[in-house]
């Protein structure tokens, strides 16, 4: 059996340009994805609730902290996906984050998937090592930035394609963890 953890930004202070927080549009789609997932009695898929301990790192460190408790509860290969949109305007479209070479080969059907849908050239895969999503998980774990909340455009396709972009994370699941 298959333990996936469907974690999502827990940043409400991240404000979208359509007037949401981050982690309203993320967890429309994260609700999205577990329900085309948790159809599949080979996966053990958990859903991460909104979470509202007073702060977002807080939030965060909750976050992780529930993924590891699903996980080390039902042993087996465990995987940690992490919805998020980006901000900062410094480029277009998707990218993913990954800290070891286990979580960019979870995450590379996920993005191609994901980048076949986006109509803009994306950023692309990226290792980081200083994000907790990544580093405090004991699961194989894998951060995807759908695209830019901060750009009208983007904001616009995150909000319009919720079902198409859950779609994509699944089919690029479902080729990750080769069911």
């Amino acid at each position: 059996m298959i333990n996936l953890v469907i974690a999502y930004s827990q940043q409400r202070q991240n404000k979208c340009k359509m007037g949401d927080a981050e982690t309203d549009h993320m967890y429309t789609i994260a609700r999205i994805l577990y329900n085309i997932l948790s159809q599949d009695t080979r996966i053990n898929t958990y859903i991460i609730q909104k979470l509202d301990t007073g702060a977002d790192l807080a939030n965060l460190r909750e976050s992780v902290r529930l993924s590891n408790s699903f996980i080390k509860a039902y042993g087996g290969k465990g995987y940690h996906l992490e919805l998020h949109s980006d901000a900062g305007a410094y480029a277009k479209g998707a990218s993913g984050l990954y800290y070891s070479e286990s979580g960019r080969l979870f995450l590379e059907p996920i993005m191609k998937e994901l980048m076949d849908l986006t109509p803009w050239p994306d950023v692309g895969l990226r290792q980081r090592r200083d994000l907790l999503a990544l580093k405090g998980t004991v699961a194989t774990a894998g951060i995807i930035e759908v695209s830019f909340h901060d750009n009208l455009e983007e904001a616009k396709f995150i909000h319009e394609n919720a079902v198409p972009i859950a779609v994509r994370l699944a089919n690029g699941l479902y080729k990750s963890i080769k069911i």
